[in-house]
């Protein structure tokens, strides 16, 4: 037998605690990954040049970037959300805004780690051609970017919906008799509790729902 103490009952109440701010900011924080990687997604599709794709924000923790690869992959110290860096004419503005806080592309940059000549700014010496910029891409294409994160986050809805209503939607219940009422039409019937009811009128169900 557990006993119940008030430390027992403190622990419990700071563990609810804890998880009623905990889940809304991960929850937000899955949205928001989601959406930028709909803008990712995006830019990769219609040629604008994206150096760096963040889990979190802040100062990179871990970061990688494939061999002869463009965009590099960070998790931030902050891993909670996201950002994609487009190349654009505002990009300090942008970067900053989005909250990786970078070197604008445009800098004379000294050689980093992973300094690879062949590579573009601010992984390499290139300049980024202008056809790369967001700016730079038909006014369609530039919409579709700005419309996938939101296109994304509606997948997501859709995707945890259908999830939720699998593992938890309609319960079948199987058609059995719980209890009979006294004098009452199904007692008179010759319902007793714990009967199946297989049919109505000749129509076979298998649950209540039926």
């Amino acid at each position: 037998m557990t006993s119940w103490t008030p430390t027992g009952a403190r622990a419990v109440v700071r563990t609810r605690l804890m998880l009623a701010w905990l889940a809304p900011i991960l929850v937000l924080g899955l949205v928001v990954f989601v959406h930028e990687l709909g803008h990712f997604l995006a830019a990769k599709l219609t040629g604008v040049y994206a150096p760096r794709f963040s889990l979190g924000w802040g100062s990179p923790l871990w970061k990688w970037r494939p061999k002869g690869g463009e965009t590099e992959y960070v998790i931030a110290w902050l891993p909670i959300g996201g950002y994609v860096r487009m190349a654009s004419r505002d990009d300090e503005k942008m970067s900053k805004i989005e909250g990786g806080n970078e070197t604008p592309l445009d800098a004379d940059l000294p050689k980093p780690a992973g300094w690879d000549p062949d590579a573009m700014v601010p992984h390499g010496p290139h300049p980024v051609p202008e056809h790369r910029w967001f700016e730079s891409k038909p006014v369609l294409a530039r919409i579709f970017i700005l419309l996938a994160g939101v296109a994304m986050n509606a997948l997501l809805t859709i995707t945890v919906a259908s999830g939720i209503y699998a593992g938890y939607g309609r319960q079948i219940v199987p058609a059995v008799v719980d209890s009979v009422v006294a004098d009452r039409p199904a007692a008179r019937a010759g319902f007793v509790r714990g009967d199946s009811i297989i049919a109505i009128d000749g129509r076979a169900i298998s649950h209540w729902g039926d």
